[in-house]
Parts: C-alpha cells; sequence; structure tokens
C-alpha cells in the first residue's frame, strides 16, 4: 500500500492534469528526458482509474531525441528479411588481457539446457548461437551480415573507465582484439530489430543531460538502426 501511495505522489509530480487528460486515450507513449531526474519506472504508475500506466499502453523510452527522430525515421532495419530469427552469443572465456583488468570475471559457459531454453521460443532452423572461439567481435560481425531479428548477448559487461563510451561487452579474445565489444563496434554490424545485452550494467554510460545515450551500447544500437534495446542498470545474476 505504501509503495503505492509513493508512486501516487510520484505520477501527480510528473504529469500535470492536461498530460493525464491526454494520456487516458492514448495507446502508446514514447518518453524522452529521464536523465534529468533518473531512472523512473513510468508504466509503473497510475492513472485515473487505472493502476499502472503500461497495462493499456505501450511505453518505450528514448535516450535522447535525436535518436529517438532517427529511430523514427530510419529504415536501415532489416527485421524484414533476417536470415535469422536469433543470433545468440554466449559461452565466452575472458581473454588474459581482460582478466588482467577484471581479475573477477569468470568464463561463462552455455549448457545445452540453457541455450535450449533461451532459443525455445524460435525455429530452430532459423537460430544461430556463437559461442567459445567463435563468439569474437569479428565472428559477430560476420554473423550479423545475414541479419538475424534478434541478437541476444549473454555474456559479462564491464566499464572502461579509460574510455568515453564505457560499457563493453565482454568476448572472446583474438589475434586482433582483446574481446572487448563497446560502442565503437556497433556501426559494423548489420542491425537487428531487438538487441537483448543480458550482462551487467550494459546500459552504464556517462550523464549527458539533454542527449543520455549518446555515449552508451544502446544508443550505439539505436543509432545503427536497431528498434529496441534491452539492457541492465545494475550487476545481474545468471544460474
Amino acid at each position: 500500500r505504501r509503495e503505492r501511495e509513493h508512486a501516487a505522489a510520484l505520477a501527480q509530480a510528473l504529469l500535470p492534469p492536461e498530460v493525464r487528460k491526454a494520456l487516458a486515450s492514448w495507446t502508446a507513449v514514447s518518453v524522452v528526458g529521464l536523465d534529468g531526474v533518473g531512472l523512473v519506472p513510468m508504466a509503473w504508475l497510475p492513472l485515473a482509474d487505472e493502476a499502472y500506466l503500461g497495462a493499456r499502453r505501450n511505453l518505450e523510452s528514448w535516450p535522447s531525441l535525436p535518436v529517438g527522430a532517427t529511430l523514427a525515421s530510419s529504415s536501415n532495419h532489416r527485421s524484414d528479411r533476417a536470415a535469422l530469427d536469433c543470433l545468440l552469443v554466449s559461452g565466452v572465456e575472458p581473454s588474459d588481457q581482460v582478466l588482467a583488468r577484471w581479475p573477477g570475471l569468470a568464463p561463462l559457459p552455455l549448457s545445452e539446457r540453457d541455450s535450449s531454453a533461451l532459443l525455445s521460443p524460435y525455429d530452430e532452423q532459423r537460430v544461430q548461437i556463437l559461442t567459445d572461439i567463435a563468439a569474437t567481435v569479428s565472428g559477430v560481425t560476420e554473423a550479423s551480415g545475414a541479419g538475424a531479428t534478434v541478437l541476444h548477448f549473454l555474456v559479462h559487461g564491464v566499464i572502461d573507465v579509460t574510455s568515453p563510451q564505457p560499457a563493453c561487452l565482454v568476448l572472446q579474445g583474438e589475434a586482433s582484439s582483446d574481446g572487448l565489444f563497446g560502442a565503437h563496434a556497433v556501426s559494423a554490424l548489420s542491425p537487428a530489430a531487438l538487441v537483448v545485452l543480458a550482462g551487467c550494467r550494459t546500459g552504464a554510460g556517462p550523464e549527458r543531460r539533454g542527449d543520455a545515450g549518446s555515449a552508451d551500447l544502446a544508443g550505439a544500437f539505436l543509432r545503427n538502426g536497431t528498434q529496441a534495446v534491452v539492457v541492465s542498470h545494475d550487476d545481474i545474476t545468471w544460474r
């Protein structure tokens, strides 16, 4: 009950009467500018006699107006002619170079049970798994060329404080790369409709009010033509 009271107070502060009146008839809402107030669970807020704003509406969050405008006008995504329903990248063992900087990272093996659970919604003839030595930066780039509706990373996420684009995925190392996959590498991929970044703090990025997402992984994927990105703003546990 106390939680809902807090939600009602927050809705009162963020949604003026004229906005609440307009929202009553909307079925989709795009939210931008949350970098000024922090991560607000908009879908959780009440609206009039509705317990949750997100119960009857499709809510999406844009990292910035430029990214949102680009996303709305982009015809770059290829989900309509993708060869794969899902490209899964997992089962990575961090390279020695990465372990020297983040010594606590353990290998993330991908069991047959885990892969079956993750890929069960898809046609088994239209999925591809990149694991172990195939799950490199160049391997992902090459595999994405066929086009995938969903690009799913299940890997470690790290924060490289020396980089202006600090959030990175940890892929398998290779001769040309230590395995760190950052925002700069996204533009080489063929865009998927949906990208899932299942790793610790994959949504992290510099705070730039009015231009949130300009230097993080989610913003890089959106600018590249992806329609939606799932990220984590905290550490996650995989079992």
